[in-house]
Order: structure tokens, then sequence, then C-alpha cells
């Protein structure tokens, strides 16, 4: 269900990286305040992977705040 859930996001509104020279992914899930029942449903659903719970940012370039909270896999 996990896999399902990462490809899905990533072909929609997550995003992920690659540290260069290191064996390191991660992947970021992030979206306005107003869908923030959703980025906590994601969390439940990696919590077990995620150092924290979701938090709220904000985007100086659109002036909108965001919750996010990312996945790493080491």
């Amino acid at each position: 269900m996990k896999k399902d859930v990462i490809i899905g996001t990533l072909l929609g509104d997550s995003s992920m990286s690659i540290r260069s020279g290191k064996p390191h992914y991660s992947i970021k899930f992030e979206q306005g305040e107003m869908h923030k029942e959703y980025i906590f449903h994601l969390y439940e659903i990696f919590k077990a992977y995620v150092g924290s719970p979701p938090t709220y940012r904000y985007i100086d370039k659109a002036q909108t705040r965001k919750v996010a909270f990312g996945y790493s896999s080491f």
C-alpha cells in the first residue's frame, strides 16, 4: 500500500530528491493549508518512517501558508 501511495503522489503533487554521492532518498508531501487533512492522512500512513509530524511553513514568494512533512529513507 505504501508503495502505491508513493507512486501515486509522485505522479501528482509530491516531490522526491536524491542526495548526490550518497544512497539517501527523500520524498516531500506539501499542500496548501486548505488541504491539511490530506497531509495528515499521508502522515498517518508514513509516520513510522518520519521523525516529526507535519509542520506549517510560509512560502515567501506566494505569501501562502503550507503544511508539509518529509519521508526519508537511508
